[in-house]
């Protein structure tokens, strides 16, 4: 029980939260943009985060392929043409 409340209060440090933050705007960016998608974003964060302590860094990464799958998706719901690759097999 004392692990998981160690978790908890490293998830909830600000560096951790801004990581959150700036996963999330770069990811819907990344994901309304044509052409690029999670993968391509990952990609092009890798440089950033290198220097991040590893947990920073995976809050950061899996914020950014979540959001960037969601921003995908507003393209293909605002726009009505689809967002990315991947979209275009689930219709």
């Amino acid at each position: 029980m004392d692990a998981i409340a160690h978790a908890v209060a490293f998830v909830l440090q600000w560096q951790n939260l801004a990581a959150l933050a700036a996963g999330t705007v770069y990811g819907i960016v990344i994901g309304v943009l044509p052409g690029l998608g999670p993968s391509a974003g990952m990609a092009l964060a890798i440089p950033l985060v290198m220097s991040w302590h590893p947990a920073t860094a995976l809050i950061f990464m899996g914020t950014l392929y979540k959001c960037s799958n969601y921003g995908g998706s507003l393209t293909a719901i605002l726009v009505n043409t689809p967002g990315m690759p991947p979209m275009l097999r689930r219709f």
